[in-house]
């Protein structure tokens, strides 16, 4: 049986609506640099001797753009591996096969609200969701994953993540432009049993409906998980 703990070991190695759902374009009527078409679907997939083993996973192709853009893991479990540029305009094609609703959610990017993958836009079985949005990050590495409510623990587990590698624009890293890289697990905050803290949070120009919640997947299904809205600035 896969747990949290393992599941993030393999990395390195490898209400909800009734209709589909889209999100509107970052830049409406702008075409996208990449386009990508992500499935959720059972599969059958040799992790141990003897008989496959059954997990959820993810599967993908190039609609437009590089070639790059989508590399697939055919010996791991985990999804394709999506390489972007910082820059870029992306679309991405979300189709549920699953039996059960889902959305992808993208762990790390700072993209609209409405292709942010809450559970209010979760699509059922033979469904499609279309999220676009402008890579806005710095260079890292960052990963998707379902969110749907109550389910994100058990689809995650079944094999539904992988990674999204962020590029810089051009050219290879520069220290000296680049300076200290401040994303990674400062969004997320270890509190042990009776321990307090305090969060200083400094948010983005993406006005709009997010969660913020537990990150060990169980208690999060479980309901420790709570909207806020963003608000855009107060004209002067």
């Amino acid at each position: 049986m896969t747990n949290r703990r393992r599941f993030l070991s393999l990395l390195p190695l490898s209400g909800m609506a009734s209709r589909a759902l889209a999100a509107a374009p970052t830049e409406p009527g702008r075409e996208p640099d990449v386009e990508l078409e992500l499935t959720a679907a059972p599969a059958e997939i040799p992790i141990l001797p003897g008989n496959p083993t059954k997990v959820w996973r993810f599967t993908g192709k190039v609609i437009k753009g590089p070639a790059s853009s989508l590399q697939s893991l055919p010996n791991s479990y985990l999804g394709p591996v999506l390489r972007l540029r910082r820059g870029q305009h992306v679309r991405i094609r979300f189709r549920n096969n699953l039996g059960e609703p889902s959305i992808i959610h993208w762990h790390g990017l700072d993209i609209p609200e409405n292709a942010d993958g809450h559970p209010r836009f979760a699509i059922g079985q033979n469904q499609e969701f279309v999220s676009n949005f402008t890579v806005i990050n710095r260079a890292g590495t960052y990963w998707y994953h379902p969110h749907p409510h109550m389910r994100t623990a058990p689809q995650v587990y079944k094999g539904l993540a992988a990674l999204v590698i962020v590029s810089r624009s051009g050219g290879g890293p520069n220290a000296l432009r680049d300076g200290i890289h401040d994303a990674g697990w400062q969004d997320t905050v270890l509190v042990l049993p009776g321990e307090k803290v305090r969060v200083q949070i400094r948010f983005s120009s993406l006005p709009g409906l997010y969660l913020y919640h537990c990150h060990i997947l169980e208690h999060e299904d479980m309901g420790m998980m709570r909207n806020f809205r963003i608000t855009p600035p107060a004209a002067n």
